[in-house]
């Protein structure tokens, strides 16, 4: 049967609008998508161009936008008309009129002080961001201080002997940058690595001179063999080659870090060479103050015009070494060996050289001044005078082994001396207080 024209047009049309219906709702989601996309751009983009989601700033800039865009507005529109968008009635009267100057003066003082707020706030916050950025970059350049610090420490490591040294210069470079925040790691970083490469026992220098030397059993007096033994030990390490150009380097590099803080009179750093075993170590005028080289071996090495002032030298071995005017000056030297090394104008003031050896060495014009020598081994130091040994101290109960040609008891020590016990030596604070 036929449908009526009327409900077929119907149906089209009903069908028709569901469709356009359909599209619309289709459009308008697309468009609302749109839009959220838009936001959300725009406030990913604000919030990477600020740093932060400042919000409380974004309500600020848009109360100052629309103030000062409605005040200027507003003095456009009363320059041409002669009246305010909205709000005429504000507008002062005298005599009946209006003072259109008058409030043309306060509009422009009202953007005048909306703009002034607006800058103290502007300011404000850029000086916030400015210490952001500090932060930030300082954080970036820290990173890449430890990233550079790990690098350079890790071609300490490598079997390239070149490439050892160019570790170690990267570490001394670290080391004086930005007031040397790296400066004590990178000093017990070098310290670790001279004596970790020296003590080890495929270290090169020490393979030239051949076995150790071991002591002898057969030998019948037990003080006569550990003479021999120790004499044996100084011969060998005396026949070792200089350093490793990477060790030798390292050292030099710590000494420049020590001097170049003396310089500044800024505290200087713990360089910690105990045990180390540097014999015939190259160069002079060395800076080791306050330096700790106990037990290490410095056989043969150039010490001239050195400092070793406030340096710890116990049971350290420095025979055969260049001493010509080295500073000893409060140098901790106790049991030390100085036989045979050349210490000319060498100064040995306020030093404890408590049984310490100077056998063979030469001290001429070495001064001695408030040196602790008590037990000291000064029997073959030929070159020694009496009056560089005046003010040297030592208790009477225990003095050194002197030259033959001098007498002990010629030496007045009672300044120094306890006078109940002559084997105890009084401390340093008495030593000021003597008279002549």
């Amino acid at each position: 049967m036929a449908s009526n024209p009327k409900q077929r047009w119907r149906r089209l049309r009903i069908s028709a609008s569901r469709r356009v219906g359909r599209k619309t709702r289709r459009r308008m989601r697309n468009i609302w998508g749109s839009i959220r996309h838009e936001q959300n751009r725009i406030a990913r983009w604000w919030a990477s161009h600020r740093g932060e989601k400042d919000y409380l700033e974004a309500v600020f800039l848009t109360l100052f936008i629309a103030a000062f865009a409605f005040a200027v507005l507003n003095i456009l529109w009363l320059s041409f008309f002669h009246r305010t968008l909205v709000y005429n009635d504000i507008i002062p009267k005298i005599d009946e009129s209006y003072d259109w100057e008058d409030f043309r003066s306060l509009m422009f003082g009202l953007a005048g002080f909306v703009g002034a707020v607006f800058g103290f706030y502007q300011l404000t916050n850029s000086a916030t961001r400015t210490r952001l950025t500090r932060i930030d970059t300082n954080t970036k350049r820290e990173a890449e201080r430890n990233e550079r610090f790990v690098s350079a420490a890790k071609l300490l490591a490598d079997a390239d002997p070149s490439v050892r040294m160019a570790g170690v210069f990267a570490l001394e470079r670290l080391a004086t940058e930005d007031d040397s925040k790296y400066l004590s790691t990178v000093a017990e970083v070098l310290s670790g690595f001279v004596r970790d490469r020296t003590n080890h026992k495929d270290y090169e220098p020490k393979t030239i001179a051949g076995p150790s030397p071991e002591k002898s059993e057969s030998t019948q007096n037990l003080q006569n063999a550990f003479t021999s033994i120790d004499q044996k030990w100084s011969e060998w390490y005396a026949n070792w080659a200089p350093p490793t150009e990477p060790v030798q380097a390292a050292v030099k590099a710590l000494q420049r870090l020590t001097r170049e803080r003396i310089d500044k009179n800024q505290p200087v750093p713990e360089i910690d060479l105990r045990g180390a075993k540097l014999p015939r170590l190259l160069g002079s005028n060395y800076c080791m103050r306050k330096w700790l080289l106990i037990h290490c071996h410095l056989e043969g090495s150039d010490f001239s015009f050195a400092d070793f002032s406030k340096t710890k030298l116990d049971s350290a071995q420095l025979q055969k070494c260049d001493l010509l005017r080295t500073d000893f000056t409060n140098t901790q030297a106790i049991n030390s060996n100085l036989s045979s090394s050349f210490a000319y104008e060498a100064n040995f003031d306020e030093g404890n050289f408590r049984e310490a050896t100077f056998d063979e060495t030469d001290v001429t014009n070495a001064s001695f001044k408030n040196t602790e020598l008590t037990s000291a081994k000064l029997f073959s130091a030929d070159t020694l005078k009496p009056s560089q040994l005046d003010e040297a101290a030592w208790p009477i109960g225990d003095p050194p082994e002197l030259p033959p040609k001098y007498n002990v008891a010629d030496f007045d020590k009672s300044w120094c001396t306890h006078e109940d016990i002559p084997e105890l030596l009084l401390p340093r604070s008495y030593w000021d207080n003597r008279t002549s």
